[in-house]
């Protein structure tokens, strides 16, 4: 850039909007020299650390249609979605179960299985989603409803889906 001409005793200023495209360490600088003066300036900013862009989102369905009794298995569909624009890694998927349930299985969408009801998806890349396939058996009637939370290595404030509660009927059928 090029300025016309600075008063003595004054100065002019200028921003530069930096689009920052990866993580790590960044760090600018300016240089400065005029025709009466042919010594260069120059300034150096602090390190910058540019953190990761992670941005889960949770959405959740019962995939179950029709009535449900104590004794049957249920399916819900989860999917964790990265909205950022960074890798998510070590994304932890905590699922609860509220009411008379288990989880008995889990699947991702590459056929992987999970057990208990904390599972750990090696990576989500920016813009992509994981499908978890979840299998809950029903052990009483009552109401039944999931509660699901993620998070991951570089965010760690957890996102969170609940299903509304179903009721189930008893096993009289």
């Amino acid at each position: 850039w090029t300025i016309d001409k600075i008063e003595a005793g004054k100065s002019a200023s200028f921003y530069v909007v930096v689009n920052v495209t990866a993580i790590g360490k960044l760090n600018n600088t300016a240089f400065a020299s005029c025709q009466e003066n042919r010594t260069p300036i120059n300034k150096t900013s602090d390190n910058i650390t540019v953190g990761p862009d992670v941005k889960l989102n949770i959405s959740k369905e019962l995939v179950t249609v029709g009535p449900i009794y104590a004794g049957d298995n249920i399916t819900y569909s989860i999917v964790i979605t990265n909205n950022g624009l960074s890798e998510a890694t070590l994304v932890e998927v905590t699922d609860v179960v509220k009411g008379s349930g288990e989880v008995i299985s889990c699947v991702d969408q590459t056929g992987k299985s999970y057990s208990g009801s904390v599972w750990t998806i090696d990576s989500i890349a920016a813009g992509q989603s994981a499908t978890l396939t979840v299998i809950v058996h029903v052990t009483a009637e009552g109401m039944i409803a999931n509660n699901v939370t993620a998070k991951s290595d570089e965010n760690d404030t957890p996102v969170t889906n609940e299903t509304p509660e179903v009721k189930v009927l008893p096993d009289v059928r």
